[in-house]
């Protein structure tokens, strides 16, 4: 393969953005797929069935067994009625990768 052949391979880097300029993850993940109690991507999430919070399964669990009180709305929960979030979460992470996606054309146009 010629030099020139593998230069069209080549993937190019995006403009340098300054640090003042860049935001935190935090700020750029949909808050929906953020625990409130460690702050963090929720993982095998279970929400409040009064308040449909998002919570992982080792916090909410963990704060259920200290007080059986949702640390969000008040209302009281128990550990084997807390519905199960894990598919909408992921299906909600999709939707915001592929938005993000989006912005950057020129990293994925060859996966099509």
């Amino acid at each position: 393969m010629s030099e020139g052949g593998l230069r069209k391979n080549i993937i190019k880097k995006p403009k340098y953005i300054p640090p003042g300029e860049k935001k935190s993850v935090e700020n750029k993940i949909p808050i929906n797929v953020i625990c409130p109690l460690c702050s963090t991507i929720l993982e095998n999430s279970k929400a409040c069935y009064h308040c449909m919070k998002n919570f992982c399964k080792g916090c909410i669990v963990a704060c259920i067994k200290h007080n059986e009180i949702c640390p969000n709305c008040s209302g009281f929960i128990k550990q084997d009625i807390l519905l199960d979030t894990q598919k909408a979460v992921e299906q909600e992470f999709i939707h915001y990768a592929k938005q993000k996606l989006k912005e950057y054309p020129i990293y994925f146009k060859n996966l099509s």
